[in-house]
C-alpha cells in the first residue's frame, strides 16, 4: 500500500472528527454520556442484526442462479464481512467475504463480488430512495439545504451505478468486445486471465437480467436499512432528545452514505459528524448529538466485530491466514478475486 493511501482515510477522518468536536462543549458532552440509559443498546443491537439477516436474505437472491446457499451460511459469512470493514482498511471485508464464500461453495470469487456490487449499489439507490421522500414532506430550512446537495450526488453516482451495472449485465458479448480492444496491448498471459475475470464478473451480475430478483432485492435492501433505522430511533431513548422517526431514518441515510467517503476502518469521523450533523439540523444541541453518535457508532461497530471474530473461530480461519492465502494463491496465478 502507498504513503499516499495509508495517509489519505488518516487525514479524512482527522478532518471530520475536528469537524465533530469543534464547537462541542465536552463536559456536556461527557454528562450526555453519564446520564445516558445503556439498556436500550441490547434490543437496539437486536434489531440491527433482523437487519443483517435481510441482508443475508438478499444475498442469497443475488447468488441463487448459481447455487442455492442457505441464509444462515450467508449470515454469518455477511457479519464477517462487517467485521473485516470494521478491523481492516480499504474496505477489504468485501474481499474477505468474497474469499471465505468462493473458497467454502465452490463459485468462482469474480462472480461472488459482481453480487457484492450489487449490494453495495442497492444499499445506496436504498438511502436515497429514503432520504427523497423524505425531504418531499419536510421543509427545507436554511439548516437543511446542506441535505438536498448529498442527495442530487447520491443519485448521480448509484443512479449511474446502476445504469452501467444493467448495461454490462445486458450486453456481455460488447463489453468483452471493448475491453479485448484495450486489453491487445498487454502480454498474452496477462490479458486472458483479465478476460477470464471480467467474463465471470459478468456472469456474477446474473440476477439483473431478472425482474423478479431486482424487485427482491430492492425490498429486501429497504426492510435492511429501515431495520437499521429501527436501532438508530432506539438508541435516541438512551439520550434526552426526541425525534420523530423519520429523522433517524434521514440519519441513518447521510451517515451511511457518508461513509463512503475513505477514511479509517468503520468510517470513524465521517460517521459521527454526518449523524451529528444531522440531528443538530433538526435541532438537536451539539453535544448531545455528538455524544449519541459516538454510543451509536460503537453499537454498530463492536458487536458485528466480536460476532465476527466468534464465526472465524469457527471457522477455523484468522484474518491473516486469509490475506496470506490470498497473496500466496495471486502469485501462482490462481484467482483471487
Amino acid at each position: 500500500m502507498t504513503r499516499k493511501r495509508i495517509w489519505l482515510p488518516i487525514l479524512v477522518s482527522a478532518f471530520f472528527l475536528v469537524w465533530l468536536f469543534r464547537g462541542t462543549n465536552l463536559q456536556q458532552m461527557a454528562a450526555a454520556f453519564a446520564g445516558a440509559d445503556y439498556k436500550w443498546i441490547v434490543p437496539a443491537v437486536g434489531i440491527y442484526f433482523v437487519g443483517v439477516w435481510f441482508r443475508a436474505w438478499r444475498w442469497q437472491v443475488l447468488l441463487s442462479p448459481f447455487k442455492a446457499i442457505p441464509a444462515a451460511r450467508l449470515f454469518s459469512v455477511t457479519v464477517i464481512g462487517y467485521m473485516a470493514n470494521d478491523v481492516l482498511p480499504a474496505r477489504l471485508g468485501e474481499l474477505v467475504k468474497t474469499y471465505i464464500l468462493g473458497e467454502k461453495e465452490g463459485i468462482s470469487k469474480s462472480s461472488i463480488l459482481a453480487t457484492v456490487a450489487i449490494e453495495r449499489m442497492f444499499d445506496g439507490l436504498a438511502l436515497v430512495s429514503f432520504m427523497a421522500v423524505i425531504m418531499l414532506f419536510v421543509p427545507l430550512s436554511d439548516q437543511l439545504r446542506w441535505l438536498q446537495s448529498v442527495l442530487q450526488l447520491s443519485a448521480a453516482f448509484f443512479g449511474g451505478f446502476l445504469v452501467v451495472l444493467l448495461m454490462v449485465a445486458s450486453s456481455k458479448r460488447l463489453t468483452l468486445g471493448l475491453v479485448r480492444v484495450v486489453l491487445r496491448f498487454l502480454p498474452a498471459r496477462v490479458s486472458g486471465k483479465a478476460e477470464t475475470i471480467l467474463g465471470l464478473f459478468i456472469e456474477g451480475l446474473a440476477a439483473l437480467q431478472s425482474p423478479r430478483r431486482l424487485a427482491l432485492v430492492f425490498l429486501t435492501s429497504l426492510l435492511a436499512w429501515l431495520a437499521e433505522a429501527a436501532m438508530y430511533y432506539m438508541v435516541m431513548f438512551a439520550f434526552e432528545f426526541r425525534q420523530d422517526f423519520h429523522v433517524l431514518v434521514l440519519a441513518t441515510s447521510t451517515a451511511n452514505i457518508g461513509i463512503t467517503i475513505p477514511s479509517l476502518p468503520g468510517g470513524i469521523g465521517p460517521f459521527e459528524a454526518v449523524a451529528s450533523k444531522t440531528l443538530m439540523s433538526f435541532r438537536v444541541g451539539q453535544d448531545v448529538a455528538t455524544a449519541y453518535s459516538i454510543v451509536l457508532h460503537a453499537a454498530l461497530l463492536l458487536p458485528p466485530v466480536l460476532l465476527g471474530f466468534f464465526y472465524l473461530w469457527r471457522e477455523n480461519l484468522s484474518l491473516e491466514k486469509i490475506v496470506r492465502q490470498r497473496s500466496v494463491e495471486g502469485q501462482k496465478g490462481v484467482e483471487v478475486l
